[in-house]
């Protein structure tokens, strides 16, 4: 099994959560300085995506990775090895206790959560835009585990820092204000999902909550949707898995 903690391409993260398994979050560069390493089937080229997802489970050492029909909700499933590949399920969330299986989410500036039981025995991973925070998906997440809250860990992924997130009152209304991002304009809004989704977790029993300290839009290595808003075209993802060993 391959070890990712040497020849990363630029700008991949290998989560050291401390207990027996593997994480890795990826970014839009990837092996042999592949410069779009899109994860998406509908951001890019399927063959070219194809090929990604390929290379991708090789670099991870998986049996298989699976994904989901992602739908900004707070749904949570469960993955065994039965399963067939594919992205059938609907749903913001997934866990497993199979080994080998990586979990796999797509972001590119919502927030990707990596859970992990501290005896390694299960992992989660959970995708937390505004809207998967404001409906709960982390509490659904956590609920759904078979462990404790207070035995978990949690990565808390790259996305787009409060600093530079602005919203309208729609979205800004939904969450104390405490959340708001530093920003000096009182006429914006700007809204701290890392902080939000941080607070989530410890209010949740989550004691140990590590990452959450860096920002897509302002880091090229990562594919950021408002970034590429703005400077026009498609946006990629890119994918935060977790796997037991």
């Amino acid at each position: 099994m391959p070890d990712l903690a040497h020849d990363l391409p630029e700008g991949w993260l290998c989560p050291d959560l401390g207990v027996r398994v593997r994480s890795v979050i990826t970014s839009s560069v990837g092996p042999n300085d592949v410069a779009d390493f899109n994860l998406a089937f509908h951001a890019g080229k399927t063959a070219n995506t194809a090929r990604h997802r390929a290379g991708l489970k090789h670099s991870l050492g998986a049996h298989r990775v699976q994904w989901l029909k992602q739908a900004h909700g707070a749904r949570c499933v469960a993955i065994e090895r039965a399963e067939l590949p594919g992205e059938k399920a609907v749903a913001d969330a997934m866990w497993t206790r199979e080994q080998g299986i990586g979990l796999a989410i797509l972001t590119a500036d919502c927030l990707p959560v990596l859970l992990a039981s501290g005896d390694g025995s299960c992992v989660a991973v959970a995708h937390a835009g505004w809207q998967g925070l404001a409906r709960g998906v982390l509490a659904e997440t956590i609920a759904t585990l078979p462990v404790a809250a207070r035995d978990l860990v949690a990565f808390v992924g790259p996305a787009i820092s409060g600093a530079v997130y602005e919203v309208g009152e729609d979205v800004w209304s939904q969450f104390p204000s405490r959340f708001a991002g530093p920003h000096s304009d009182p006429a914006k809004r700007y809204l701290d999902l890392i902080g939000i989704a941080r607070a989530q977790l410890g209010s949740l029993g989550v004691m140990r909550i590590e990452g959450g300290d860096l920002c897509t839009f302002r880091d090229g290595a990562y594919y950021s949707h408002r970034r590429w808003l703005q400077a026009g075209g498609v946006c990629g993802r890119f994918a935060s898995v977790i796997m037991r060993l």
